[in-house]
């Protein structure tokens, strides 16, 4: 019909119609252009459920009637199919699906989820005909085994799946999967249903093609996060030193599970000790330090009042027998996830003593994971699903604890040899200490008008001073001896010394044989780099004259009462063992009532302070006298001594023995 002879009503009724279908198709085009410019500006992975509310929102704009709709995303590479659902659920659903991994994102518009399969083979796809690169677009009706595919799908049976056979739907390609649309019950698609559907592929080509360089690009900064998390937990078990440092070491595995974002109740290490015949439990749980005591958990199993945020450190020894029989980490086991059982509670309040282990623990998912000394073990939240990702990253985690924890019981190991090889010293030392402490007189010797005393600090256990007195024919010796080198060096030397000087006193040499026999022995049987530094005072009881001679001490003091000043008594030569043949001169001197007789080692003068400044010889004469003047008892005056010396170094550590003898003439 031509235009001239149409109606006014039919050239309306056609422009109408026009007007309708360019309407359509600029809505069609702005529904596209949406999905287009969402899939743009993807910032993430997660995004992709912004692009398929755009995709569903436009299919709909665009009078397309449809229940449900999913992108099927294949990954040529791997060979792998997955399907991203979005549909209406009733809320029952919902909720039985949100404890699952396919639950991906709620409420992506309202009442209406995102959900992801299972990744299954390419072959999956490509043998029952969901929507992929390799096919035309078609037209699809559910056959009957629909429902087992799905519980291929979505790892279960369906509770709808039964209803949805013989349902009507379309599957439409791009190039990296394609986009599926059910019908609602009782409709079916036509052509025209098609190619709406059709001007949606490009543009959801593109938003995938964003997802996987998202998802990639995520994937690679999650392993960044994951290898750096591992290393920091295997730096602090490298770094344990002690078994308590357990607990630093939880505090990081929490931590660490934390920054990766795995979600846990408990976390717990798991530590084998054979000689024990126990696997040691160290957890960390979520609970309030107040509510877990009100529960009655054992105080004594609390090793740590809040490790972190409402994380209690607990330990508990498990027999190794019931460890193994029940699959505890621990060497010899394989990783895995499992489902805790309906005994798990009265387990929990078995192993901890525990009446008020909390319930609703079965059926909670957890992670298993051994290393050589025990493992780790993440208990999930209630409704947390552990997946095989999850199960890799903290495997990921236990291979760090286990090299840190392998070097930790090496040094552990080590430590415990050292220990008790230092025991061992210790013992040998001890003994040594005694020895040289039984070179010296119990008591002083008790001769009236005397007062006599003795004290010798080691500067180790042992060392090469000693002191000794020799009455004998009315005569009292009195001798100091200082051999070269510290602890063992000098200890060994300073007992053959008195062994010898013990013997040659029992002769009755005089003090010139004496020193002269002594010096003769000390330079044949020390090697060159030993000597004895040795002063001796013959003490004549009923005159009170002193004959004293020294080879290499300090200068012997004498304070002399009747004039209330202290002297040096000025006499040396080579200490004993330098040279063969050596001179020792006498030097005599008489001791008055009231006057004192003071022998010190080198230990006195040499010792430092915090500066590296001696105390000297003034110092040392000055502390003599002041106790001197204030007539103090021999004992009293050794103890004035000291204290004086000890103000001066204060913390500094002894360098050298420190001996000091004083005898005192009294009034």
């Amino acid at each position: 019909m031509s235009d001239s002879e149409k109606t006014k009503d039919q050239i309306i009724a056609e422009l109408r119609q026009q007007l309708e279908d360019q309407n359509h198709r600029l809505s069609l085009q702005v529904a596209v252009q949406r999905v287009h410019v969402e899939a743009a500006t993807m910032r993430q992975s997660g995004d992709l459920g912004k692009v398929m509310l755009a995709l569903w929102n436009g299919l709909v704009e665009s009078g397309l009637r449809f229940e449900r709709g999913s992108l099927n995303i294949v990954d040529l590479e791997a060979g792998t199919w997955q399907c991203y659902l979005m549909a209406p659920l009733p809320e029952e659903l919902v909720e039985a699906y949100r404890s699952t991994p396919y639950f991906y994102q709620a409420d992506v518009a309202s009442g209406i989820h995102l959900m992801r399969s299972e990744l299954l083979p390419l072959e999956f796809s490509q043998e029952y005909g969901h929507a992929n690169p390799y096919m035309e677009p078609s037209f699809w009706v559910a056959p009957e085994d629909f429902p087992a595919q799905l519980e291929q799908m979505w790892g279960g049976p369906v509770p709808d799946s039964q209803q949805l056979i013989g349902r009507h739907g379309m599957d439409v390609p791009f190039s990296h999967g394609g986009i599926w649309c059910a019908a609602m019950e009782g409709e079916s698609f036509d052509q025209d249903d098609m190619e709406i559907a059709l001007q949606f592929s490009d543009a959801v080509d593109l938003g995938y093609t964003r997802f996987l360089d998202l998802q990639a690009a995520e994937e690679r900064n999650r392993q960044l996060l994951i290898e750096r998390a591992a290393e920091s937990l295997r730096a602090e078990a490298m770094a344990m030193h002690q078994t308590s440092d357990i607990a630093l070491l939880m505090a990081a595995l929490c931590r660490n599970l934390e920054t990766v974002g795995l979600a846990f109740d408990t976390c717990l290490i798991s530590l084998t000790d054979e000689e024990l015949d126990v696997l040691r439990l160290y957890a960390a749980m979520e609970s309030d330090y107040e509510a877990l005591i009100q529960s009655g958990f054992p105080i004594e199993r609390i090793l740590q009042k809040d490790l972190a945020d409402d994380m209690q450190l607990v330990v508990t020894d498990v027999p190794l027998p019931f460890a193994r029989e029940n699959g505890y980490a621990m060497s010899g086991f394989e990783p895995r996830i499992i489902v805790q059982p309906d005994s798990f509670r009265d387990e929990m309040k078995a192993i901890w003593s525990w009446p008020g282990a909390p319930e609703g623990l079965a059926g909670s998912y957890g992670l298993n994971v051994p290393f050589d000394y025990g493992g780790i073990y993440i208990c999930g939240l209630r409704g947390t699903v552990y997946t095989d990702p999850d199960l890799k990253l903290v495997e990921q985690f236990a291979e760090a604890v286990s090299l840190g924890y392998t070097r930790y019981f090496d040094i552990r190991t080590a430590e415990e040899a050292q220990r008790k090889l230092i025991a061992d010293l210790e013992e040998e030392l001890q003994t040594a200490h005694d020895m040289q402490m039984n070179l010296m007189p119990e008591r002083p010797p008790e001769i009236p008008g005397l007062d006599i005393a003795g004290r010798c600090l080691t500067a180790n256990h042992v060392g090469g001073d000693f002191f000794q007195f020799f009455p004998h024919n009315g005569k009292l010796a009195i001798t100091l001896a200082d051999v070269t080198g510290h602890a063992m060096e000098a200890a060994i030397p300073a007992v053959l010394f008195s062994g010898i000087l013990d013997n040659q006193m029992e002769s009755g040499a005089s003090l010139e044989q004496l020193f002269s026999r002594l010096n003769r022995s000390m330079h044949r049987n020390l090697d060159s780099r030993t000597f004895v530094c040795f002063a001796a005072a013959e003490l004549d009881l009923a005159s009170r004259a002193v004959r004293l001679a020294n080879g290499g001490c300090p200068y012997p003091y004498h304070y002399r009462s009747a004039t209330n000043d202290i002297v040096e008594l000025q006499v040396e030569a080579y200490p004993l063992g330098v040279q063969p043949d050596v001179s020792y001169p006498i030097l005599d001197a008489t001791l008055s009532p009231g006057d004192r007789l003071i022998f010190c080692s080198d230990g006195i003068v040499e010792a430092t302070d915090t500066t590296d400044d001696l105390f000297g010889f003034e110092r040392t004469a000055t502390a003599i006298l002041d106790g001197c003047r204030q007539n103090l008892s021999a004992a009293d005056l050794i103890e004035h001594l000291f204290a004086r010396l000890k103000g001066f170094t204060g913390d500094v550590s002894q360098g050298d023995d420190q001996t000091v003898v004083v005898v005192n003439v009294e009034p």
